[in-house]
């Protein structure tokens, strides 16, 4: 259990240190290395937080960062920070094999290489300002009302990749693939406005 302060960082960074569950109670920037698997508890991180394991990472609590939170957990490991109530702003994910995250509201989607499938469920907007490269399938969830725009220029999904709303219906979703798409899947239509993307072949 970490408490230093708002105003104060964190630096655990040593590549053979190796926690079993991680508690941030204030912090401002937070950066942990973990040499096997990672849990994080209940977390509140008022600017940055970056994780580096080689194992996977998991979450036993809720989150909060503020500012960018950028994951490393290596191609072969998962990430799976699914608390509903967590909230993160921007994530990059640096390698992982699997990744499912959910967001209480809205959640931009950095630069990310995912090895095998990537599930994204948030309460609000999902949008994308860098490269998403997915190999497996990639599943967008958003709440009623939200838009999903993950159409950087240099997204490269190579499995299908779907669009849900949590409840009720999309507004907008906007995706983009560097290369043609394996397969698109936007449920059913009457639950989404409006669907533009680019590089579809059925």
């Amino acid at each position: 259990t970490l408490p230093v302060g708002a105003a104060n960082d964190i630096v655990l960074d040593d590549a053979s240190s190796d926690f079993n569950t991680v508690l941030i109670v204030s912090a401002n920037d937070a950066e942990i290395t973990e040499t096997n698997a990672l849990a994080l508890g209940a977390s509140n991180v008022s600017n940055d937080l970056t994780i580096d394991t080689d194992g996977d990472l998991t979450d036993s609590g809720t989150l909060v960062v503020a500012g960018t939170t950028t994951l490393t957990a290596g191609a072969a490991n998962d990430i799976v920070l699914d608390d509903a109530s967590s909230d993160f702003n921007t994530v990059s994910i640096v390698s992982a094999n699997d990744v499912d995250m959910t967001d209480v509201d809205e959640i931009d989607l950095g630069a990310a290489t995912v090895s095998n499938d990537l599930t994204i469920t948030a309460g609000g907007d999902i949008s994308n300002s860098d490269a998403l490269a997915v190999s497996g399938d990639s599943v967008f969830s958003a709440a009623s009302g939200s838009s999903i725009a993950v159409d950087n220029a240099a997204n490269d999904f190579s499995g299908a990749v779907s669009f849900l709303p949590v409840s009720g219906q999309l507004q907008d979703v906007s995706v983009t693939d560097v290369t043609d798409f394996t397969e698109l899947i936007s449920g059913n239509q009457s639950q989404i406005s409006a669907v533009s993307y680019t590089h579809l072949t059925l």
